[in-house]
Formats: structure tokens, C-alpha cells, sequence
């Protein structure tokens, strides 16, 4: 039994760490922080605002930068349904549709236009200058990731 156990243990780490590899339409951004693209030099910019923000301010980024937010892409690709997955606007309501795209938040856009006219995402959400950009947007969108 215990033999079994191991290998069914082992099986699923091999899947999920499969699945972790594999980017999908699913994931948005967490592979992109991979320490292979920074040629093991990643230090997270996440850990230099642990101290200087609000608590729910931190958790606003953390949700945004590893993807796990309460957002409604989320939601639907986990089949939770009791949760509406569109945005007031009607378009499906991702990371990328909050700050890149929605008409109903054009000055919290233009915020983050005037640090990176862009919006390039593994910017905003994996520098210092793009998350407290990010963390300055949120605060005027209150309902955003409640």
C-alpha cells in the first residue's frame, strides 16, 4: 500500500509539474517569472514591498503577479460558476483586461501609460517600478480584487 502510494505521489508531482511547464490559454503570466529567463538571477520585486505597503495592497499584487486573483478568468477556468466572469463592461474579466484594456478605467490606465507607455504585463507586474505603478492603480480601484 505504501509502495502504492509513492508511486501515485510521484505520477501526480510529475504531472503537475508538467502542467506548471506547459504555458496554456489558462495561464497568463506565472511562467514568465521563471528563474531560466533571468538566467538564475531572479530576485522576486515582490519581497521589497512586503514591508512598504498595506497588507491588502500587497495582497492585490501578489494575487495580480502570481495569477491566482479573484478576477473572473479565474473563476471560469475553475469551473466555479457561482461567480459572474465578466466585467461590468462584458468583456471577460482578466489581468490583462483590468489594466491594459477596459473602457471603464481609463485614468488608472493612463497611470500606468506614464511609467510604461506599453503596458507590457511582466513589466508592470516583475519590476519595483511597474508593481508600485500597479499597487498606485489598484488604490483607485477599490473593487478591483476585493
Amino acid at each position: 500500500m505504501q509502495k502504492l502510494k509513492g508511486s501515485l505521489h510521484t505520477a501526480l508531482r510529475g504531472e503537475w509539474q508538467l502542467d506548471y511547464d506547459t504555458p496554456s490559454e489558462t495561464s497568463h503570466y506565472y511562467f514568465t517569472t521563471k528563474k531560466e529567463l533571468y538566467g538564475g538571477q531572479y530576485t522576486n520585486p515582490l519581497k521589497s514591498f512586503m514591508n512598504n505597503v498595506p497588507r491588502h495592497a500587497f495582497s492585490k499584487l501578489f494575487q495580480l503577479h502570481t495569477g491566482h486573483d479573484v478576477l473572473g478568468k479565474y473563476f471560469q477556468t475553475r469551473g466555479i460558476k457561482q461567480r459572474k466572469h465578466n466585467c461590468k463592461c462584458s468583456q471577460l474579466e482578466t489581468v490583462e483586461h483590468v489594466l491594459k484594456e477596459c473602457p471603464l478605467h481609463p485614468t488608472e490606465r493612463n497611470l500606468l501609460r506614464k511609467v510604461f507607455p506599453e503596458l507590457d504585463l511582466k513589466i508592470l507586474l516583475d519590476t519595483k517600478k511597474g508593481l508600485d505603478a500597479v499597487a498606485r492603480s489598484l488604490d483607485l480601484l477599490p473593487q478591483v480584487l476585493c
